[in-house]
């Protein structure tokens, strides 16, 4: 190993680890491994969904971090909208290890996991945007939060957000619990790419409000909080959440029906529509006690340095 590169090794669950190398052009990278077999003697099924359209520079890398779990008991289905940029192709070569995958037009990303849930049989489900990314312990690590807390109905843990060459730009804390009120107010926020949740909680909410093309995620969160779901958060990192300029959350074309959005969710648990009261007074002070609550959100950046995360 280069001198003056730090050689961490960061024990992560059942002989998971991470581990800091130096890259090319002194560039760190995070080369993430699983010293273990796949654990077999865990035995709920987790179902995953993958929403895509025209997202092939990212599919493979996704599906890659999928099939490649330290836990094995997983069913995956890609949910295809009818790209044409050779995302079919890609589908095409991972066919036999795919649960079910389909392309053709559909209502958008929370119409495609709606249909896409409906060809799985899980107790426990999560699903993965075409460009986002499972670390290798991801789906152990909430599989045995579920079984050691029968009570809980959501586990969600932290992700780290990266670019298009899987550098790492800073770390994303989820809220150590969950309050739909401090949720629409901005302060409280959770990782969607590190949420798993109960099937019978998921059917008897309604699923995925199709209608929703922003934060379909948001609304899901708020219907199960509002049901009374139990969330619990697991203070590991579990995936990586990918800006890039095309993406819904870097690219900003979706904006304005985003707001129109979560507004609609702020009256959904508010019973009522925001005031200026809400917007200039309670959202600030939302988000300043999440940042109390989670004084780690100061320091997003804190111990990145230049890293990569490798994904294979």
């Amino acid at each position: 190993m280069e001198k003056g590169v730090k050689d961490c090794i960061l024990e992560l669950n059942g002989g998971l680890s991470s581990r800091l190398e130096p890259g090319r052009w002194g560039v760190a990278k995070i080369s993430i491994t699983n010293n273990e077999v796949p654990n077999r003697s865990l035995s709920p099924t987790v179902s995953i969904v993958t929403p895509s359209f025209n997202q092939m520079q990212f599919l493979e890398q996704t599906i890659r971090s999928v099939l490649n779990q330290s836990y094995d008991n997983i069913e995956y289905v890609v949910i295809d909208g009818g790209s044409t940029d050779g995302s079919v192709d890609v589908l095409g070569r991972y066919s036999h290890k795919l649960t079910y995958w389909v392309s053709e037009p559909d209502q958008g990303p929370a119409d495609a996991c709606n249909k896409g849930f409906q060809h799985t049989n899980g107790e426990i489900l999560g699903y993965l945007n075409s460009d986002d990314v499972l670390l290798p312990h991801a789906v152990e690590t909430v599989v045995r939060v579920f079984m050691a807390k029968p009570s809980v109905d959501v586990v969600y843990g932290d992700v780290y957000i990266i670019d298009e060459n899987n550098r790492v730009l800073q770390k994303m804390f989820s809220a150590s619990f969950f309050n739909p009120y401090l949720y629409v107010l901005g302060g409280f926020d959770i990782a969607q790419q590190a949420t798993f949740w109960h099937r019978s909680l998921f059917e008897s909410v309604g699923e995925f409000n199709p209608r929703n093309k922003t934060c379909w995620d948001a609304e899901l969160w708020v219907d199960m909080a509002l049901q009374g779901a139990k969330f619990r958060h697991v203070n590991q990192f579990l995936a990586g959440f990918r800006h890039h300029p095309a993406s819904i959350s870097m690219s900003g074309r979706l904006a304005s029906e985003y707001w129109k959005d979560r507004e609609r969710l702020f009256q959904k648990v508010f019973g009522r529509s925001p005031t200026a009261w809400d917007r200039y007074v309670l959202s600030p002070i939302s988000r300043a006690l999440g940042k109390l609550v989670l004084p780690q959100k100061l320091f997003p950046r804190l111990g990145i340095g230049r890293r990569e995360i490798e994904v294979d």
